[in-house]
């Protein structure tokens, strides 16, 4: 599969962000317990938010190249599937139109997997998943324009990484559910020989 190799990054890079907000979040609770314990480790905070944005961007950027590469492989397994690679890339990448791409895009991918009877578990999952995300999303959204325009205490900003945790191990979960289908209708694909779907019956 193309999106092979680009998953397994994006999988990594994920990890490796929910590991920094835990790191920085024990950060937050010693600060907030004992903030003597970290005089002269202040260079540990000032990492930990480098890695942060670092790994936002790296996030980001591969998220899209792998959505693309899932576009293509399923491009291979139905020549009829209604969203193009193309067409994916642009409903990620432009803004504003990206609100709604992300939920486009997901959604078309549980209703693929929904008609294939092998991976038709996967569409309640990926569906509930997307819908939490923009839950989270939204409510971070405002948790961190309170905490940009008003003084607050570290119990907000350890408030905000939980959320933004969670908001990762849902993406994390995300990417696995799409990845575990794939794999699954390309084993099928390699037995059988054929297309999952010969017709575009019901894609759209």
């Amino acid at each position: 599969m193309r999106s092979t190799l680009t998953g397994r990054l994006l999988n990594y890079l994920l990890i490796s962000m929910i590991v920094v907000l835990l790191f920085q979040t024990g950060l937050f609770v010693i600060i907030m317990v004992n903030p003597s314990i970290l005089v002269g480790y202040e260079w540990l905070f000032q990492l930990s938010v480098i890695a942060y944005f670092f790994l936002i961007i790296a996030i980001l950027v591969m998220y899209v190249i792998w959505m693309y590469k899932v576009h293509k492989d399923i491009h291979d397994l139905n020549a009829y599937y209604p969203v193009s690679a193309s067409m994916s890339l642009l409903l990620l990448i432009i803004p504003i139109v990206n609100l709604f791409g992300i939920g486009r895009i997901h959604n078309q991918i549980a209703k693929f997997y929904h008609r294939q009877s092998s991976t038709a578990h996967l569409h309640k999952p990926i569906v509930i998943h997307l819908i939490f995300w923009y839950i989270l999303i939204l409510m971070m959204h405002q948790v961190t324009r309170y905490i940009d325009g008003n003084p607050v205490t570290f119990d907000m900003y350890i408030f905000q990484n939980i959320g933004y945790l969670v908001v990762n191990v849902l993406i994390l979960r995300g990417y696995k559910f799409i990845n575990t289908g794939l794999i699954t209708l390309f084993h099928i694909v390699s037995k059988e020989g054929k297309q999952v779907i010969k017709k575009n019956e019901g894609l759209s």
